[in-house]
């Protein structure tokens, strides 16, 4: 819904070859750099992004260039008569939280504060909560 992407994150996974460089960069989704999954679940990350990297490249250029937002679903959440929650973490360091605003009028709108890029990680409480909420359970 905006146009800036944290280029360097996208580049800096597709391209860890270490299980450092990868932490590093997984450290980036959160608010805090911390909450990180487990050592053997990076491992076997680490695995099927270097056996993928060529895939994985390519679809990441389809969807940001040099720093810029390929794709913008804001039209198609406008024209859409789904219901629909935006949550969105305050210290997002991948996106911006500010593109989160573009969101149409229909859509709730949830910015949480001191939470990064994953706040279904960081806030699953409360993501558990508003999408229980919407579906009524």
């Amino acid at each position: 819904m905006g146009t800036e992407i944290n280029q360097a994150f996208l580049d800096g996974m597709t391209g860890s070859r270490s299980l450092p460089a990868l932490q590093r960069e997984m450290g980036k989704l959160t608010s805090a750099g911390t909450f990180l999954p487990g050592d053997g679940y990076l491992t076997d990350l680490l695995k099927r992004l270097e056996s993928r990297y060529t895939r994985l490249t390519g679809m990441c250029d389809s969807v940001a260039w040099q720093g810029i937002q390929q794709i913008d679903i804001t039209q198609a959440l406008s024209n859409s008569n789904i219901p629909t929650k935006v949550i969105w973490g305050r210290r997002d360091d991948i996106i911006p939280w500010k593109h989160a605003l573009a969101a149409p009028a229909s859509a709730a709108l949830h910015l949480v504060p001191d939470v990064g890029h994953m706040p279904q990680w960081e806030a699953s409480a409360l993501t558990q909560s508003l999408l229980g909420d919407m579906l009524g359970t």
